[in-house]
């Protein structure tokens, strides 16, 4: 899994494989998870965090440990940084 910081990191991963680059975008939409069933349902169903989630247990909570977590952690608000490029390789 590649996890670059910015768009210079993105620009420099593509251009070192060879890729021209047309455009890089940088997106930070919000995230809102009012309760734990919300953050799995977006993490894990999702996969953004599928790896982590299922390394933890956290996908088998029982009741009683998603009830204290939604009294101890939620809501939480965050946001995604994601780079979108637009780039070819040279014929």
């Amino acid at each position: 899994m590649i996890c670059p910081e910015n768009q210079e990191e993105v620009a420099g991963i593509l251009t070192d494989a060879g890729f021209e680059i047309s455009r890089l975008e940088t997106f930070q939409p919000r995230l809102e998870f009012p309760d734990f069933d919300a953050f799995i349902e977006y993490g894990y169903h999702g996969g953004w965090l599928t790896p982590f989630i299922e390394e933890i247990g956290l996908h088998r909570a029982r009741r009683w440990q998603r009830s204290l977590l939604n009294r101890l952690v939620f809501p939480v608000t965050d946001h995604h940084s994601i780079v979108l490029a637009v780039a070819r390789r040279p014929r």
